[in-house]
């Protein structure tokens, strides 16, 4: 065979195989491609089944664009929608709600296309935003409340996540009557790690279940059920790295000024406006807020500021029963199990405005330190805790130290409060003792005193051991005497019924004994039954 001959042979050969291999190249690049546009369509009709299923009768999917890509196992949507079919569904309700994109990258297509389970190594939510319309108190999330399709799906499939990821979200729920803000999240950041929906949890409240995750958010706001008070947290950061969560500048403020709150509640009650600047949870188990627990060794507040205002000068709420804190605790819907509470430096002040007074009586607490243990409505932990303990150190109208322990046992109804009270003159609490008691101290000194006293839930008794000097007092201005009969009442008072002094052995006890109001705060409760051995002792 020729030279000429054999090349072109080889030239043919060589040819052949190129064909071949662009050939196959061809045939798997089709197969590929027709792969690929089959799993597209395999997963975009997973997609849409998903989101119709969560929609229901009530509400339309829309997905505008759907990507999916073989070869680096990523698929991407964008444009995303829920509305509802009617405008007129006045119950707890989506409204029209977007998701900027939504990204999924590393999908097991062999556990998908073998079993329908939907594996992903990453998924992204970029800036959703979700409105609901509906009323502040109801559970938004409750089962067939908002996707009443959810639950009648028994082909949900199984969905496994490494890695979840929530960017930008915006929450709002808005007032069925006027579209105004009854609720609202900016700039929720949330990351999940080893998330898992399927049949079993999709009709639960938590929706899902994780193995950690961390939650920024900022500008956190709410109404309360009544829509009297505003709440606000201007940041807050949860993480189940280190199981702890913080808060920023939290506060609960009245939406009415003090004269006129309880003229819009129709009742005499307490407003009561709360600021605090940190508060930080520490060892809190962060998957069991979702669960509709609290469980966490400390939580510890700073600087915190409350005021407590009540106007006695509007009728009394008719058939008011206010439970006492541990009780109050244990009829919670949320399974609380708190080891220790910490406030630190905080003030907290008590006013109380009676009819035809110019001034409310007011007293205050100020450097407010104080530790509560045991905080718990577990009743498997009652035996082993036994009590809730409060054990407080502050300063009395900013003049003395007084020093607080307060127990309230499980098993019972009524608490046992003791404690002590230093060197004070006896005209600082006249801002409490004229508005409250029309009587004006003008000379005194608190030398010591000492109180222990037992608080049921319709009485307390106990003892004061009150020492004190050169005590002296006059009536002040009421609506019922006359000047002239003010200053023979004074004369009177001072002359024959009080008790100047209280300081040389033995000392006498002034006894404890008032009748609960239950429609007051424990705040009220406390400092009357305190009032009472004191003023036992001076003998008014």
């Amino acid at each position: 065979m020729s030279e000429a001959s054999s090349q072109a042979n080889r030239w043919y050969s060589i040819k052949k195989w190129g064909l071949a291999i662009a050939g196959l190249f061809i045939l798997i690049v089709g197969l590929g491609y027709g792969i690929e546009r089959h799993v597209e369509s395999l997963l975009k009709g997973q997609i849409q089944d998903l989101g119709n299923s969560f929609a229901g009768d009530r509400y339309q999917f829309r997905m505008q664009n759907f990507d999916f890509q073989l070869l680096s196992r990523k698929v991407t949507a964008t444009d995303l929608a829920y509305e509802p079919t009617s405008s007129s569904d006045d119950s707890t309700h989506l409204i029209s709600s977007t998701i900027d994109a939504v990204n999924l990258q590393g999908i097991g297509l062999i556990p998908f296309l073998s079993g329908g389970v939907i594996s992903i190594n990453n998924i992204s939510l970029e800036s959703p935003i979700l409105i609901l319309r509906g009323r502040v108190g109801r559970n938004p999330f409750a089962h067939s409340n908002i996707f009443p399709g959810q639950s009648s799906n028994p082909n949900f499939p199984k969905i496994q996540i490494e890695h979840f990821e929530l960017s930008g979200a915006k929450l709002q729920l808005l007032h069925p009557a006027d579209s105004s803000r009854e609720a609202s999240v900016q700039n929720l950041n949330l990351q999940l790690n080893g998330m898992v929906i399927d049949s079993t949890t999709i009709n639960r409240p938590t929706l899902f279940e994780f193995k950690s995750g961390n939650l920024q958010a900022k500008n956190i706001f709410s109404q309360s059920p009544g829509n009297f008070y505003n709440f606000k947290i201007a940041s807050l950061k949860a993480s189940s790295n280190d199981s702890s969560l913080t808060a920023d500048s939290v506060s609960l403020q009245p939406r009415y000024p003090k004269q006129t709150f309880s003229r819009e509640y129709g009742n005499e009650t307490d407003r009561v406006e709360l600021k605090i600047p940190g508060l930080q949870f520490n060892n809190l188990d962060i998957s069991s807020l979702f669960n509709n627990r609290l469980h966490a060794d400390h939580l510890i507040l700073k600087h915190a500021q409350m005021d407590i205002y009540h106007n006695k000068r509007m009728p009394s709420p008719p058939d008011l029963q206010r439970s006492l804190p541990h009780i109050a605790l244990q009829n919670l819907a949320m399974e609380i199990d708190l080891d220790t509470i910490s406030v630190e430096s905080s003030r907290i002040s008590y006013s109380e405005h009676l009819p035809k007074v110019a001034e409310p009586g007011k007293v205050t607490f100020g450097n407010f330190y104080a530790s509560i243990y045991h905080i718990t409505n577990d009743s498997t932990q009652f035996n082993r805790k036994k009590a809730i303990i409060l054990d407080a150190q502050m300063s009395i109208m900013d003049a003395a130290p007084l020093n607080v322990y307060v127990s309230f046992p499980f098993n019972t109804d009524k608490h046992h409060m003791k404690g002590s009270l230093g060197r004070m003159q006896m005209k600082k609490l006249n801002p409490v003792l004229t508005p409250l008691g029309f009587v004006r101290v003008t000379s005194g000194t608190i030398n010591h005193m000492e109180f222990n006293i037992y608080l049921t839930p319709k009485e307390s008794t106990g003892n004061v051991l009150f020492n004190y000097t050169d005590c002296s007092i006059e009536l002040v201005e009421r609506h019922d005497i006359t000047e002239k009969n003010k200053r023979m009442l004074t004369f009177l008072v001072n002359t024959f019924k009080i008790k100047s002094s209280n300081d040389s052995p033995p000392l006498r006890d002034g006894t404890v004994s008032f009748e609960r109001d239950p429609q007051r705060s424990m705040f009220h409760y406390w400092w009357k039954s305190l009032f009472s051995g004191m003023k036992d002792s001076i003998g008014l």
